[in-house]
């Protein structure tokens, strides 16, 4: 099946002159990796899709993190993000550039027996702070949070919250800490680049119900650890720099105040590849065919001397 798949993007593709991907997503244990014939599975593929969480939840006896970086104090070793991208390269022989890592916009809870703590006996999903728990959303976390102490699990790189005031909550999630920190592992692994689950996770809304986002946390934590060269240096303005549509299909214009003369413009995808890139621009306007882009989060950046302005697009 696969091979049929191959071939008919391939075919496709010639003839309507665009490239199509064959992508793959694979469970994070060795049980669900050993069931493919990755030497004829992986040559055809352009992405694997690590979905590298669920490592732990309310169905274990004991609390322990949904997406642990490194294996935790307590728990299987073969139960973290470290692991199972070792398993891929160095048992499947998977080069670690077709490899996204998963990261979670989502929690998981559990509650606990008696013990307050990480690693203690526990009975089941928290139904009374998350009654709707299927897996709990980090913006609906982040509202209740004043429910709960906020710890940090240093072997695993993970957070998780502890229920105030007598309660027995638990909830193991990613912040923009840990999030950061997986990030900055996949491009250290060389990675292809994360993979979100979901990227509605993330919505902040100015207030519940509001409809209007804030802010994207978790996604500028993403940023900040793969498009760092494009960010760094200079002074930080603003330059009126805005570009639309957002999300981008297959235009997208650029515009700037007039004041700027002869900017460069550059857009970097968040796996850190640069898309754009011109110099000496004039006028105050750009337009960018980005039919041939893949999808995903973009940095659109626009440069004066000693001066940049950035915003983030996405493209669907």
């Amino acid at each position: 099946m696969i091979s049929e798949l191959k071939a008919a993007l391939v075919k496709t593709g010639n003839s309507d002159g665009k490239s199509y991907l064959l992508t793959f997503a694979t469970g994070p244990a060795q049980k669900h990796m050993a069931q493919i014939d990755w030497a004829m599975v992986e040559p055809q593929l352009d992405l694997i899709h690590l979905m590298s969480y669920n490592y732990y939840g309310a169905w274990d006896k004991t609390t322990n993190h949904n997406t642990p970086l490194y294996k935790p104090a307590t728990g299987n070793f073969r139960y973290n993000v470290d692991h199972s991208v070792t398993l891929l390269t160095d048992t499947f022989n998977i080069p670690s550039s077709k490899i996204t890592l998963g990261l979670a916009f989502y929690g998981r809870t559990a509650t606990f027996q008696e013990e307050v703590a990480l690693h203690a006996p526990s009975t089941g999903i928290d139904a009374i702070s998350f009654p709707d728990e299927k897996g709990t959303s980090y913006f609906i976390i982040m509202l209740k949070q004043n429910l709960f102490d906020t710890e940090f699990d240093e072997v695993a790189k993970v957070p998780y919250l502890t229920g105030k005031n007598g309660s027995k909550a638990f909830v193991s999630f990613d912040d923009e800490n840990s999030i950061g920190q997986k990030t900055a592992f996949a491009v250290q692994k060389n990675m292809a680049g994360v993979v979100i689950w979901d990227i509605s996770g993330d919505y902040i809304e100015t207030k519940p119900g509001s409809g209007k986002i804030a802010g994207t946390p978790l996604c500028n934590a993403i940023l900040a650890n793969t498009c760092r060269d494009a960010i760094a240096g200079g002074k930080i303005t603003d330059f009126g720099l805005r570009a639309y549509p957002n999300p981008v299909l297959d235009e997208m214009d650029i515009v700037w105040t007039e004041t700027v003369f002869s900017p460069s413009i550059e857009v970097i995808s968040a796996s850190g590849q640069k898309v754009f890139s011109g110099s000496s621009i004039q006028g105050n306007q750009l337009k960018i065919n980005t039919s041939n882009w893949s999808c995903g989060i973009y940095l659109v950046s626009i440069s004066a001397p000693n001066e940049k302005a950035s915003v983030k697009v996405v493209k669907l």
